[in-house]
């Protein structure tokens, strides 16, 4: 906050500067209002905030000085920051789309779908409230982007949905409206008028796709598959680390150095979709593969660097390995790891709760979640430690039976037995 308010023998020794130096500057009066005097001499003000949406730095242009004075223009900021306060961005204020509670029912669909999503509202993660934006920008603001709350009726709704192809996304964008809605009417500034019961018959939640994997028996296949193939040794590496881990593609993709801790053991996933945190056990085996990729393959974030600088291996890496070079399409996926896990500790009669903990599923109860999520480590880390060694015994069987030289049998060994070979 400026301590020395602005006055106008201040701005216009401003206005003279920058016409003599030939350059644009801001100064502050305080509480994100600004003088912004152009290098030809042309002042205006600014306020200055970031947004509730994303937590991005922008600002808003009030008017021109002389113009608006500086009381005025002081006046004129009063409201932009009630509705910061309030989670709206001041921009809808400016511009006489929200005044207050009771004009809600004036707000643009879309304008209130973004402050709907700057509360974050059921815990939504960043990656959820970006999906969820996306869904609205592409297939709702089309339709019913620009029409008032108020003004939404049970077929424009329909309208809107039944231009949408997918049923996976009419459905989520069905959700979107009925939130929006819900939420606008819990905030007191809009009747219960739109009856979304009518239509929610008709947009049911598609059924899960499984992704292709092949069984559990056949995880020493799928690992002589790779043995045999030209893929490159640090994609292999990923593919062994995703295994063992039973990560999803693009957690073991993006693992990130900063998050291993090889003295607790322990690997923690920073879940962006629902900005929670998960701790997998680091076998020992997972343990070998670390130091075998940081020995081989050295970089200062990304266990698994990619071919950027400044970036890491591509999350589609194994899976593209597994159908293109593999030419497993139709018969196992990157997410089939996990899949096989699955299978494999469900057959070792290991609770179906430690299971689902194992891969990270989130349960839909608060309370039997914490429950979970406090209590399972521990059994967890024996369970890991389990299904690493039914690995091992597959990678030990390849090493045996393998038909022909391999580059990968080299680092297969190498990391059964811990010695040091460079690539």
């Amino acid at each position: 906050m400026a301590t020395n308010k602005l006055n106008k023998t201040k701005i216009e020794k401003l206005i003279s500067d920058c016409k003599f130096y030939g350059k644009l500057k801001r100064v502050n009066d305080g509480d994100k209002l600004y003088i912004c005097v152009e290098a030809n001499g042309k002042a205006h003000w600014e306020f200055r905030y970031r947004r509730p949406l994303d937590g991005k730095d922008t600002y808003m242009r009030i008017d021109s000085y002389p113009l608006l004075g500086i009381a005025d223009a002081r006046k004129q900021s009063w409201p932009l920051h009630q509705a910061l306060h309030d989670g709206i961005d001041p921009s809808l204020v400016k511009s006489g789309v929200i005044e207050s509670i009771e004009h809600l029912g004036n707000v643009r669909f879309h304008d209130f779908s973004e402050h709907y999503f700057s509360k974050k509202p059921k815990k939504w993660g960043t990656v959820t409230i970006k999906d969820k934006e996306g869904i609205v920008k592409k297939h709702l603001v089309p339709t019913i982007g620009n029409t008032p709350l108020k003004s939404l009726r049970l077929n424009m709704i329909w309208g809107a949905l039944d231009t949408i192809e997918s049923a996976n996304v009419r459905n989520k964008a069905f959700l979107i409206i009925k939130d929006v809605l819900e939420f606008a009417v819990a905030k007191g500034g809009l009747e219960d008028t739109v009856e979304l019961d009518k239509l929610k018959a008709y947009f049911k939640k598609p059924k899960s796709k499984h992704y292709p994997a092949m069984k559990p028996e056949e995880v020493g296949q799928l690992i002589s598959d790779f043995v045999h193939s030209n893929t490159s040794v640090l994609v292999f590496l990923l593919f062994l680390w995703q295994l063992h881990l039973l990560l999803r593609p693009g957690e073991a993709a993006s693992t990130e150095l900063a998050n291993i801790n090889l003295t607790e053991r322990m690997f923690i996933i920073q879940n962006l979709k629902n900005d929670t945190e998960h701790a997998v056990p680091l076998s020992e085996s997972a343990i070998r593969i670390y130091e075998f990729v940081t020995a081989n393959f050295p970089d200062e974030k990304y266990l698994f660097p990619g071919r950027s600088k400044a970036g890491c291996i591509g999350d589609g890496t194994v899976g593209n390995a597994i159908r293109n070079t593999l030419k497993l399409k139709g018969k196992m996926t990157a997410h089939g790891t996990r899949s096989m896990g699955s299978t494999k500790l469900h057959e070792s009669l290991v609770p179906s709760e430690i299971v689902e903990a194992c891969l990270s599923h989130i349960d839909s109860n608060n309370v039997r979640a914490a429950y979970y999520r406090d209590n399972f480590y521990g059994p967890r880390i024996e369970v890991m430690e389990g299904w690493s060694e039914f690995i091992d015994l597959q990678l030990k069987k390849v090493v045996s039976n393998c038909y022909r030289d391999s580059p990968l049998i080299e680092v297969v060994k190498a990391i059964l037995i811990q010695t040091h070979i460079e690539y």
